[in-house]
């Protein structure tokens, strides 16, 4: 199976992926912000990150940006989402 980051700043939304992912066998490693993120995967190379498109410190943008300017060297999918209130989404 496959070893992912989630990087997520709401925990029960990090601890559901957690929950899902390590159910489906898959080693799970969990960030609370994309700074932090970026220092896991540094240390822990994976082969997929799920990540937040916002959250405090680095958004997921800024995320994928310093991926892509060479800074982290990532050779795996990324996974960007939003979510937000349904009363939002129309």
């Amino acid at each position: 199976m496959a070893r992912i980051l989630v990087i997520e700043d709401e925990s029960d939304i990090r601890a559901l992926c957690l929950r899902i992912l390590t159910h489906a066998g898959h080693d799970v490693i969990e960030a609370p912000d994309g700074k932090v993120g970026i220092e896991l995967y540094r240390d822990n190379p994976v082969d997929i990150v799920i990540t937040d498109i916002i959250m405090p410190e680095k958004e997921g943008v800024e995320l994928i940006i310093v991926n892509a300017g060479g800074k982290v060297c990532h050779q795996g999918g990324v996974i960007v989402y939003q979510l937000m209130p349904k009363e939002e989404a129309g």
